[in-house]
């Protein structure tokens, strides 16, 4: 079932803003509208490898992450949800219930993934069109401008890793 994001500043007992309603965020341009946001599954293991990330973004020990993070200074559907610049493409996320995260990026390819460590790591699985799909994980900056992360070609964190961040 899709359900709309919670765009900033609005809390989750309140029902989704109109599109006409919405803000523009300068650096990204004019929103879009209502993101439908896929039903997610569970979560993945532990992820494995190192990560470097922009900056104010923790970076990533030996076994994935960095140990448990402080708390967000926001709600973490307000924190999660929006548009990010990244590696892969503009990368649209959404939390309506500050647990589960869900998104897509590219040409409908998806992402999704339940919150842990204070609700600033997300682990979960990626998918391309389908036949393609791997696990990744992201820890956002405490200020929510930010995140770093990894990405596995297949669901086997035990293989090599690319980097994922992104900026508002």
């Amino acid at each position: 079932m899709a359900r709309s994001v919670t765009p900033e500043g609005q809390s989750p007992e309140q029902p989704p803003l109109q599109p006409s309603a919405r803000t523009t965020d300068p650096a990204i341009g004019p929103a879009t509208g209502s993101v439908p946001v896929p039903a997610v599954g569970p979560a993945v293991g532990p992820a494995v490898g190192p990560a470097v990330g922009p900056a104010g973004v923790p970076a990533v020990g030996p076994a994935g992450g960095s140990g448990t993070l402080a708390p967000l200074s926001m709600p973490a559907y307000q924190a999660w949800s929006g548009v990010w610049q990244t590696e892969f493409g503009t990368l649209q996320m959404g939390s309506p219930d500050g647990e589960w995260v869900s998104g897509t990026y590219g040409n409908g390819f998806r992402v999704s993934g339940k919150l842990s460590q204070n609700m600033r790591r997300l682990d979960g699985t990626w998918s391309e069109g389908g036949s393609r799909q791997g696990a990744f994980f992201f820890e956002i900056a405490q200020q929510g401008g930010s995140f770093a992360g990894r990405r596995w070609p297949t669901m086997n964190r035990a293989t090599v890793s690319k980097p994922w961040t992104g900026r508002r």
